[in-house]
């Protein structure tokens, strides 16, 4: 067989696997969806914030957003909230249960129109590369740390009858939510249970909307596999000398 004629049929063979492997190693889910079209609100004034608990299952993936449902209680719409509302991911491991947030991980910048009160989608980004890991814990967490915007308060939208679905296996912690009106709770998990450190703090039964997005951390296998191929295909297209 002419050398031209061998380098044709390698290249027929590795192009199908390389063009199958390829999208199983970026593989995107919506890891944790309670759905975002909650028509009810929790209030979140000064110094008042909320965290939903979500365990991974058997599949590790790379954090790639969040989205809430939140509005503005004032006028100003969500500008007064740009620089003093927060938004970060917690470890699900406190006093060594994992019933609560823990030490904050990563911070989440949020995408939102500032200038509107009505009812929006924010989309959460991470401001650094976070791992969920698999069989792990965590805690998306909300804070208004706001000490003069009047009337103004922060809402977070919820449905009644939200069932959390996941279809990688993410499942609600237990409690699945908890509330709060002092900072130094989310940044310091040793202030839990500890009288007038936790200020007012304890266990919601409310699950306000949130959508967990994330991008599947790839098998070993699989790289070996897109990186063979693709290495084979550039050996293929490179003339002989």
């Amino acid at each position: 067989m002419k050398f031209e004629n061998r380098k044709m049929l390698v290249k027929s063979l590795l192009a199908p696997l390389f063009l199958v492997a390829l999208p199983l190693s970026v593989n995107a889910d919506i890891l944790y969806d309670t759905g975002l079209d909650g028509t009810s609100w929790s209030n979140h004034g000064n110094e008042s914030g909320k965290a939903i608990g979500f365990t991974m299952g058997s599949t590790g993936y790379y954090l790639d957003s969040i989205q809430v449902k939140v509005r503005s209680t004032g006028d100003g719409g969500l500008t007064a909230f740009r620089d003093q509302s927060f938004f970060s991911l917690h470890a699900g491991t406190v006093d060594g249960g994992d019933d609560r947030p823990g030490t904050k991980l990563v911070d989440l910048d949020w995408q939102i129109d500032p200038t509107t009160t009505d009812a929006q989608i924010a989309t959460l980004i991470p401001d650094a590369s976070v791992t969920l890991e698999a069989n792990t814990t965590y805690w998306f967490a909300l804070y208004n740390n706001g000490t003069d915007t009047g009337e103004d308060d922060l809402e977070w939208a919820y449905s009644t009858s939200s069932t959390p679905t996941s279809s990688v296996g993410v499942v609600g912690t237990s409690p699945q939510a908890w509330y709060t009106v002092n900072s130094s709770v989310w940044n310091d998990p040793s202030a839990y249970g500890t009288g007038s450190d936790d200020g007012s703090s304890g266990t919601s039964s409310t699950i306000n909307d949130m959508v967990v997005n994330g991008t599947v951390i790839p098998e070993p296998s699989t790289l070996v596999l897109v990186l063979g191929c693709g290495v084979g295909l550039i050996a293929c297209s490179r003339r002989k000398k």
